[in-house]
């Protein structure tokens, strides 16, 4: 098993402002745990549809080369991949959406693998799912929320990404 670190983007699909308007809020007094429930309605809607909203970085660091790793994030944008501290030429990589394959021609100690997925700019309808997910645990701070609302996951439908 591989445990890639996840690095989030900077810009988060649906900003504190966003989310206060959605809300009817106008001060500041709930900031942080607004915070809070965006990136926990991110984390739930990319659950949903089994792929990546916020833009990310994800990187993996082996002691050792490895040919096939496997990596079912959605979507990718680009894979770098340095064994010894060089970057390896882009076409001894190659990804099928599962799995990423490192050429057996590549050889070394040290590898280092980074993936850039996500869109960097999320579609109106899914950042609205993303303010419903992040209002119903704004409004519900109980465990108390089972699943995704029922709107947002009408929303998300046809973004939802079925792993085979």
């Amino acid at each position: 098993m591989y445990a890639f670190k996840r690095i989030k983007g900077e810009y988060a699909p649906v900003t504190l402002d966003d989310i206060k308007e959605w809300n009817y809020i106008e001060d500041n007094h709930f900031d942080n745990k607004l915070r809070a429930c965006v990136a926990a309605g991110v984390a739930q809607v990319e659950s949903f549809i089994n792929g990546i909203v916020w833009p990310s970085k994800f990187v993996l660091s082996l002691d050792r080369v490895e040919h096939v790793i496997p990596f079912r994030e959605y979507p990718v944008q680009s894979i770098t991949v340095t064994v010894d501290g060089e970057q390896i030429d882009d076409s001894l990589v190659s990804y099928d959406g599962n799995l990423i394959r490192i050429a057996g021609s590549v050889t070394g100690e040290l590898m280092e693998v980074s993936v850039e997925a996500g869109n960097e700019e999320v579609e109106d309808d899914i950042k609205a799912a993303i303010k419903l997910v992040a209002s119903e645990l704004f409004r519900n701070p109980t465990d108390s929320v089972k699943q995704l609302p029922t709107a947002s996951q009408q929303i998300l439908k046809p973004y939802r990404r079925v792993n085979i």
